[in-house]
């Protein structure tokens, strides 16, 4: 579980790989959650870089806004960004399974429960990436996520 804390406008968030993940490379990430609340709180998912306690300056992710009912797929290059909602509304105590992938050079697919695919070709980060999960409260009262799987591969490496 990953816990925001009862504070309003905590951030909370893990940061399961080092700044070592070129997105220029064919990588895919699976996030496997649940939810238990959804008002109030923000939801960050994704490969972004090392600022993993607030908006990243470059990130490849899925994001839920305290505002927003869906889940948004937002590329994100020196602050500039591109955000495609997914029109899959996040509910209570619902399972999710958040893929991104690199399709090609240009496209980064990403998928809410296998899916539709949303596909971004613009403002997609060269800097080195980070796989983070974050979660904001904003209100004082504790937000969690239930996190069971994480995957991360890259596809086409030779040795």
């Amino acid at each position: 579980n990953l816990s925001s804390g009862a504070s309003m406008n905590n951030y909370s968030s893990i940061q399961l790989t080092q700044n070592n993940i070129d997105p220029a490379d064919l990588f895919d990430a699976i996030f496997y959650f649940k939810v238990p609340s959804v008002t109030a709180v923000l939801f960050r998912f994704g490969i972004i870089d090392s600022n993993i306690s607030g908006t990243p300056t470059d990130g490849i992710y899925f994001e839920k806004l305290s505002t927003d009912t869906t889940w948004f797929a937002v590329a994100r290059a020196s602050s500039t960004e591109t955000r495609t909602n997914s029109s899959v509304t996040v509910a209570i105590d619902t399972w999710y399974k958040l893929r991104i992938r690199r399709i090609d050079a240009s496209t980064i697919g990403y998928t809410v429960n296998s899916g539709t695919e949303i596909t971004i070709t613009t403002n997609i980060p060269t800097a080195g990436l980070c796989v983070g999960i974050g979660i904001r409260t904003m209100e004082g009262v504790n937000k969690y996520i239930h996190i069971d799987y994480f995957d991360k591969f890259f596809r086409g490496l030779s040795r």
